[in-house]
């Protein structure tokens, strides 16, 4: 076994032992995914204001139920998690990452993209609901009981696999935070 596979898995703290912890990348990665998915989405906020001075808003309810007919017609399945997520703040456009959003008008100041027409652009080859992307990766749910993966933007292979959308939306923020934090 070689180092680089002795090291701690991506986003599964629960997993890693003491021994395996070879980095201070890694102990920060554990201290951060111990808050919750909603922290880390305001932590990654207050980030976006210090460089583009705001933030998305929220979405409305009228806006989710847009989507949530929308999704149901062309075969998409969105999470409550997800839509807890747009709630918070409409999908995502900072730093690499773009988490679409419900009922995004075209001409959108914060160039947030909406997640309907997206799936709809996009020609998803497994018929998967895209939640979003970054520069190297897309973020899907295979159907509405999971799995939820990070995918190979390109190759559309499985990098990382996951329970629930919680711990996708965990995972997703938490290297946002780090990449932004090394950053600044």
């Amino acid at each position: 076994m070689t180092k680089d596979t002795q090291t701690a898995p991506a986003f599964s703290p629960g997993a890693v032992s003491h021994a395996r912890l070879n980095s201070l990348s890694d102990w920060r990665r554990i201290s951060i995914m111990k808050k919750s998915w909603h922290e880390l989405v305001e932590q990654y906020s207050q980030f976006e204001k210090r460089f583009e001075s705001n933030v998305p808003p929220p979405t409305t309810n009228e806006a989710i139920q847009i989507m949530l007919v929308a999704a149901q017609n062309n075969g998409l399945f969105v999470p409550d998690s997800y839509i807890e997520f747009l709630k918070l703040r409409n999908g995502a456009s900072f730093n690499s990452l773009m988490l679409y959003g419900a009922n995004i008008p075209q001409a959108d100041p914060f160039r947030r993209l909406d997640l309907i027409i997206m799936n709809q652009y996009q020609g998803n080859p497994e018929n998967e609901t895209i939640l979003g992307t970054s520069d190297m990766d897309t973020y899907v749910v295979v159907g509405p009981k999971g799995p939820y993966r990070r995918l190979d933007r390109a190759s559309w292979d499985t990098i990382d696999e996951f329970q629930t959308c919680e711990e996708l939306l965990a995972s997703i923020f938490v290297a946002q935070i780090e990449e932004l934090e090394r950053l600044a």
